[in-house]
């Protein structure tokens, strides 16, 4: 008889007899049709390109949260090693095809629509060979014309999936068209960027693209905005005048004498305006109120933080004004942000500039730069004094260590060309063989070798 009371007082709540993972209490009406939350489903509204283009013109909040993210992420750029004279001519080319904006291009519009591709365009270029796959060490001197930025709306894919799951682009097109012209450019020309990443079978959905920043931010910004346009209005309403007029209902019983009236405060209100000066009849009172709205800035404060959050940006950069309260400076959230930015270069960019940059030394000298690589400067790097500071603390670290035998000098100077330091390999070898047989004379010392680039500092307040 218990059990069949437990059934019925079940079926009565609403509540199947199935395994259920989530709370369940009859009493509180948690996890049955009493439970108002049970009925509250996700559905996406996906934004078309016109609205999202819409949105990034006319909402700075949008527009911000595409744009900080390529910014920063460019703002630095890189230091290079190699061979120094082919280095120089590297630098030079980079800037010559736009490397560094065609980056930031690409960052930027993929952030918006979700997708973009810096697609690297020969003069040996036609319709057959850029079917073909991009043989990068095939790349002759002088033969690269320019590096072309297109955005999602401009590019697709061929409709050819790619099969074999021991290819490079395994489960994505093989080809791609751009702007609905029927010529096919092979998949190992095109350097895609996805904006927001998404999950394989929602890149199929999306046509092997991403989704944009502002797609997850929809209703945080029409909310922001909507409370931004409402405190607007109700300052425009703060001060209301009132005319007490004995008998009004007298006075508006016809239309002429309601014109007339009308217009009398018109004309009154224009007075006021021009003179300060108000005309009221003897029996007539003038009371001017003015609206208090507390709590108001609190409340603008507070959406600004939830678009921040959204935007996965802190209010110290999103915004440009530091935090509020006792001992906040926003260093910690600064440093969040820029090993954020730091992640993202590693991750989405390095991959792509590893392949432009191969392509860029094949087109400048025909030969890949000896021993070359890079690192993404960090967003903000010492001063003058900080870097003396921090060279003499590590100067005495490595002397100490090298006086106990911890460590031998050979192996101190690979440390110190690591850091940026100009120590040759064969200075290097020197040391070696001194490390080995301690009864032939020290090498003399490397003279101006210090490094003139910062290294990386604590992030400071103040946003550049």
């Amino acid at each position: 008889m218990e059990a069949q009371n437990l059934s019925q007082v079940s079926e009565f709540f609403g509540i199947k007899s199935k395994v259920m993972d989530k709370l369940v209490n009859l009493v509180a009406g948690i996890g049955n049709k009493r439970d108002k939350t049970s009925y509250g489903r996700h559905y996406q509204t996906i934004l078309g390109e016109q609205e999202l283009l819409a949105m990034y013109k006319d909402t700075w909040i949008a527009s911000k949260a595409v744009d900080i993210f390529a910014e920063d992420m460019t703002r630095k750029w890189r230091g290079y090693k190699g061979d120094k004279e082919m280095l120089n001519e590297f630098i030079k080319a980079e800037q010559k095809f736009g490397v560094k904006k065609s980056a930031y291009d690409a960052i930027k519009w993929a952030r918006l629509y979700g997708g973009a591709a810096i697609i690297p365009v020969f003069k040996s270029d036609n319709n057959a060979k850029i079917s073909q796959p991009l043989k990068i060490d095939k790349i002759r001197k002088d033969e690269l014309a320019k590096l072309l930025v297109v955005d999602r709306t401009m590019i697709n894919g061929n409709g050819l999936v790619q099969t074999n799951p021991l290819e490079d682009n395994f489960g994505f097109p093989e080809f791609y068209n751009v702007n609905g012209n029927l010529n096919k450019i092979h998949h190992s020309r095109v350097f895609c960027f996805y904006g927001v990443d998404l999950p394989y079978t929602a890149k199929q959905h999306n046509n092997y693209w991403g989704d944009s920043v502002i797609q997850r931010m929809y209703e945080t910004i029409n909310d922001a905005s909507t409370t931004f346009h409402s405190t607007a209005q109700m300052m425009l309403e703060m001060v209301t005048d009132i005319i007490k007029i004995p008998n009004l209902s007298t006075f508006l019983a016809t239309e002429e004498d309601t014109n007339k009236m009308v217009e009398r405060f018109n004309l009154m209100k224009l007075m006021g305006s021009i003179s300060q000066l108000k005309i009221l009849d003897a029996e007539e009172e003038y009371e001017r109120h003015q609206i208090q709205l507390p709590g108001v800035n609190d409340i603008i404060t507070q959406f600004l933080t939830m678009v921040s959050a959204a935007a996965n940006i802190p209010v110290t950069r999103f915004i440009g004004t530091s935090p509020r309260g006792m001992n906040a400076t926003g260093e910690s959230d600064l440093e969040i942000h820029y090993e954020n930015v730091h992640s993202k270069q590693e991750n989405e960019l390095r991959p792509i500039m590893d392949k432009l940059d191969e392509i860029i030394q094949m087109a400048t000298f025909g030969s890949l730069i000896e021993d070359y690589s890079f690192e993404f400067l960090p967003l903000y790097m010492q001063d003058d004094k900080e870097l003396a500071e921090t060279q003499e603390i590590n100067s005495k670290g490595r002397t100490s260590y090298m006086e106990s035998k911890i460590l031998p000098k050979s192996t101190v100077a690979r440390r110190l060309v690591d850091e940026g330091w100009d120590i040759s390999k064969e200075h290097i070898a020197k040391l070696e063989e001194y490390d080995n047989n301690m009864e032939i004379d020290e090498p003399e010392p490397v003279v101006n070798a210090a490094p003139t680039a910062p290294v990386k500092a604590k992030p400071k307040t103040k946003v550049k």
